[in-house]
């Protein structure tokens, strides 16, 4: 007799992210019990103060054109709890400096199930005009 094997379970589901205030530079798109912005400062978003816990997963999305830069204080298991933009992995104290990201980019915060650090506040600026090419 074949024994049956369980399908492996879907991936989950994120409702739809509520719209984005008029002045926010990001919208939580999945798991926000696991982020959120800075409060009074919707400029930063953050895994939330102390420690970050094991099996966190959340998507992150740009409403406009921005910088996005770490705080001094972004503190990640190296390799294996990390942020990603635009395919690039940023984890201990390593995290993105001088980042572009245009509206509707998204970066992804993942941590596995073991050692935890003091997570990530990620800030947005202004992406600088563009000078006009100068001549020789």
């Amino acid at each position: 007799m074949a024994t049956k094997t369980s399908p492996s379970p879907p991936p989950p589901i994120f409702a739809p992210a509520p719209p984005a205030a008029a002045d926010s530079w990001w919208v939580v798109v999945g798991g926000g019990q696991f982020c959120n912005t800075v409060q009074n400062s919707e400029q930063c978003v953050t895994d939330g103060s102390g420690a970050h816990t094991n099996n966190e997963y959340c998507v992150i999305r740009a409403t406009r054109a921005l910088v996005a830069s770490a705080t001094p204080s972004f503190n990640t298991e190296s390799v294996y709890d990390y942020i990603t933009i635009a395919g690039t992995q940023y984890s201990g104290t390593s995290g993105p400096q001088n980042v572009v990201m245009q509206a509707g980019d998204s970066m992804t915060w993942y941590t596995d199930t073991s050692i935890v650090a003091g997570g990530f506040t990620i800030c947005a600026t202004s992406v600088p005009p563009m000078m006009p090419p100068t001549s020789p």
